[in-house]
């Protein structure tokens, strides 16, 4: 597991990485919108979570007068 504090800003786009495995993500402040080719978008508040296969391209927005979000990304490689 490889757990990652994520601080993200207003105006702030996070690129669409493919990976393996499996990834946690949690809003420890804030707000973020989830964007992924096969589901509608979501929106994350604080508190709330969201677990997926890691190799789902994800894209990262904040919404509209979210001034930063922090988030806890939780990422597990594929075992062989």
């Amino acid at each position: 597991m490889t757990p990652t504090l994520i601080h993200l800003r207003a105006n702030t786009i996070t690129p669409q990485l493919p990976n393996s495995g499996e990834l946690l993500l949690y809003v420890l402040h804030g707000a973020i919108d989830i964007h992924t080719r096969h589901y509608t978008p979501a929106r994350l508040n604080t508190g709330d979570s969201l677990y997926v296969d890691s190799e789902m391209l994800l894209h990262l927005t904040l919404p509209p007068h979210t001034p930063e979000t922090q988030l806890l990304s939780i990422h597990t490689t594929r075992s062989r």
